[in-house]
């Protein structure tokens, strides 16, 4: 990888939506019923007992995020938020890249129980950084499509 390449990666946000998520007894966290690009429901409106959300916030240990606001958003609805003030605080858990560069990690694992669904939606986090925002993978949830008859 050329360090063109290696500064291209910079801030990113990870983010895994699934069923359950559990923390095993010897740290590891299982994931259950992982959802891909969409979740088809059956009907709307609908209540999902449990959704879970998986983040991990990843910068370059020379760029150390300093202030900022972690959201859940449901389209423009913030369904869950937390600020942080991580300056001057040192690294939280210092990890390397696939090419040795030493990052930054914040992981952050959030349940939602219960999450009323009125009609079809997209789920998406969100990190505002002091450079800017840094977006994760969304999740379209939609209904089922109806069987066509021939």
């Amino acid at each position: 990888m050329s360090l063109s390449e290696k500064t291209m990666l910079g801030r990113h946000l990870s983010v895994i939506y699934a069923d359950d998520l559990r923390q095993e007894v010897d740290g590891k966290i299982t994931i259950v019923g992982m959802y891909q690009a969409q979740m088809l429901v059956p009907v709307f409106p609908i209540t999902l007992p449990k959704l879970a959300v998986l983040m991990t916030a990843v910068t370059p240990a020379d760029q150390p995020f300093g202030k900022l606001t972690l959201q859940l958003m449901k389209d423009d609805e913030v369904l869950q938020s937390l600020d942080l003030d991580l300056t001057g605080q040192g690294v939280v858990s210092l990890a390397q890249d696939q090419e040795g560069a030493a990052i930054m990690e914040l992981n952050f694992a959030n349940i939602i129980s219960p999450l009323q669904l009125d009609g079809p939606c997209q789920l998406r986090a969100r990190l505002e950084t002091e450079q800017g925002p840094v977006v994760g993978r969304p999740l379209l949830i939609t209904k089922v499509p109806s069987p066509t008859a021939h």
